[in-house]
C-alpha cells in the first residue's frame, strides 16, 4: 500500500504518523510532501529520524521549503524505482526534483520546494536555505522525465500548489492570487503534462479541490481508496 500526507516537520506533526503506526507493514511506502523537516541539525539528526526509522514502512518525501538543504545535500545519491534520492537512512528516502519514480506499477513525479513566507525571521543558511525555491532547471528535469513516459504521471507529488489554482478559494483570499517563483513554475507542468492526481503540502489545510488536486496536512490517504 502506498499512502501520502501533508507537512510533517520533524516531530512536530508526526502524531498524524504515530497513530497509523499499527496499520503500517513492512512492504508499505509514505510519501511526505513537503516539510518533512527530520533532517535539520546534525547533533539532533538521531532523535528527530528515530520516530520515522521505527516505522514499519518506507518514508519517502520531497523537500519542502523548511529543510536544511545544505544537511540533505550531504547524503549519497542512489538510483532508486527510476529516480534519483538522497538515502537519508535505510527506511527513509528524499525524492529530488523532478524525478520520476515506478512504485506498485504507478509513476509518480516527485518535484518539492516552495518560498518561506517567514524567511524575514529567519537565518540563511542557519534556518533557511535559498534552494528552497522551485527552479527552471527543477522543471525542465521534470518534464524531460515526463518526456519519457509519455508525458504522463499517475501521480505528483509537491511541496506547494501551482499557481492555476490560486484563482481557487481558499487560496484566493490567502494570497490575493499572487504566485511566488515556486508556484508559476509548478504550472508549467500542469498545464503541459497528463497526470491522474496532484498531491500537495505546505498550506496546512486538507482540501480535496475537485477533479485532480488535493491538498494534504493532517490527512494520510492511501492510493488505494483514489481513482487514476
Amino acid at each position: 500500500m502506498i499512502y501520502v500526507t501533508g507537512d510533517t516537520h520533524g516531530t512536530i506533526d508526526f502524531n498524524k504518523l504515530h497513530c497509523m503506526r499499527d496499520r503500517f507493514r513492512a512492504d508499505d511506502l509514505l510519501i511526505v510532501a513537503g516539510d518533512f523537516g527530520a533532517v535539520w541539525h546534525p547533533n539532533t539528526l538521531a532523535q528527530t529520524l528515530r520516530p520515522y526509522r521505527q516505522l514499519r514502512c518506507t518514508v519517502l518525501f520531497v523537500d519542502g521549503n523548511h529543510e536544511n538543504f545544505d544537511a540533505l545535500g550531504a547524503f549519497p545519491v542512489q538510483t532508486w524505482q527510476g529516480g534519483k534520492v538522497h538515502v537519508v537512512a535505510e527506511n527513509i528516502l528524499h525524492l529530488l526534483r523532478g524525478q520520476i519514480f515506478t512504485l506498485e506499477g504507478k509513476t509518480f513525479l516527485a518535484l518539492g520546494g516552495a518560498e518561506s513566507t517567514d524567511k524575514a525571521f529567519r537565518r540563511e543558511g542557519v534556518s533557511w536555505w535559498p534552494q528552497e525555491s522551485v527552479t527552471l532547471a527543477d522543471v525542465e528535469e521534470g518534464m524531460r522525465s515526463l518526456a519519457a513516459h509519455g508525458m504522463y504521471a499517475d501521480y505528483v507529488i509537491t511541496h506547494t500548489l501551482p499557481s492555476c489554482l490560486l484563482v481557487r478559494q481558499p487560496f484566493l483570499d490567502m494570497t490575493g492570487g499572487r504566485a511566488g517563483v515556486s508556484e508559476m513554475l509548478l504550472n508549467i507542468i500542469a498545464e503541459n503534462a497528463q497526470f491522474g492526481h496532484w498531491y500537495f503540502g505546505h498550506w496546512h489545510l486538507d482540501l480535496d479541490l475537485g477533479g485532480k488536486f488535493s491538498a494534504l496536512y493532517r490527512r494520510v490517504v492511501p492510493l488505494a481508496e483514489e481513482k487514476t
